[in-house]
């Protein structure tokens, strides 16, 4: 019986090791946080939508626009896993979402902050980059196609806006962002 037990327990937790992007939320966020996407197309194809006019003022509307520029099925994480894996306390933003790749495949990630103040956006742009090479040292020796991710992704932002674009289609992503920023 013991046997059984320590089996079982062994492949639980083989399974919740398995987990990639979704590191502490439960399924029922997870179906609850999913957002619609586009199916992956080469960089090249994707346009940014038409209009990020206002995009800052509608916070939910940019954030849907934005993630029908990613390659592959997102959803966001909840504030507390982001706050243990990269440090962005909740409290240092307005406003902001990190969405990633669902099944952990894909370093795919794309994140969106507007913080309280200069101040703490510069910090939260640190916490971004520290982020990014953490990403590039765990997939240089695993996996080829997401450590390339990595080297080509962006962090920027400027005063209380901070974001991380970690995609396929950097270069849309970032343009759409920036569009926002400055609108």
């Amino acid at each position: 019986m013991k046997k059984i037990f320590a089996l079982l327990l062994a492949g639980i937790l083989a399974a919740t090791a398995l987990t990639a992007c979704g590191e502490g939320a439960n399924e029922e966020s997870k179906t609850e946080s999913k957002t619609e996407s586009t199916v992956s197309t080469p960089e090249s194809s994707v346009d940014a939508p038409e209009s990020t006019e206002d995009a800052m003022a509608d916070f939910d509307a940019f954030k849907g626009e934005l993630g029908k520029l990613l390659a592959a099925s997102s959803f966001e994480m909840p504030a507390d896993a982001i706050y243990n894996d990269v440090g962005v306390n909740p409290e240092s933003f307005e406003k902001g979402f990190w969405l990633c790749e669902e099944s952990g495949n894909s370093a795919e990630t794309v994140a969106v902050y507007v913080a309280k103040s200069d101040a703490e956006g510069e910090n939260i742009r640190t916490l971004l980059n520290n982020k990014l090479q953490s990403l590039q040292n765990q997939y240089k020796d695993y996996n080829a196609d997401n450590y390339n991710m990595t080297l080509n992704a962006a962090v920027g932002g400027t005063g209380v806006y901070a974001y991380i674009v970690i995609s396929p289609n950097v270069a849309s992503v970032k343009s759409f962002i920036e569009n926002a920023i400055k609108a």
